[in-house]
């Protein structure tokens, strides 16, 4: 995994949707304690926060500027 841009812009390679990387968290869940996760939006809806575990963020993602 490679360490990613804060504030960057990526395309998910998917669908080709641009979307704003504002920063990583980490999961509290039992299951999933500790995991790095990326927090992220859609660069349409600065309002709409998602989250991705960061491995597959790396994997389905790619900085674009």
């Amino acid at each position: 995994m490679s360490l990613l841009s804060k504030s960057k812009t990526y395309r998910y390679i998917k669908t080709g949707k641009i979307y704003t990387l504002i920063g990583t968290a980490r999961d509290c869940t039992n299951i999933t304690d500790g995991r790095l996760m990326a927090l992220y939006h859609p660069e349409d809806q600065p309002n709409f926060p998602l989250v991705r575990e960061m491995v597959e963020f790396c994997d389905k993602f790619v900085e674009v500027w």
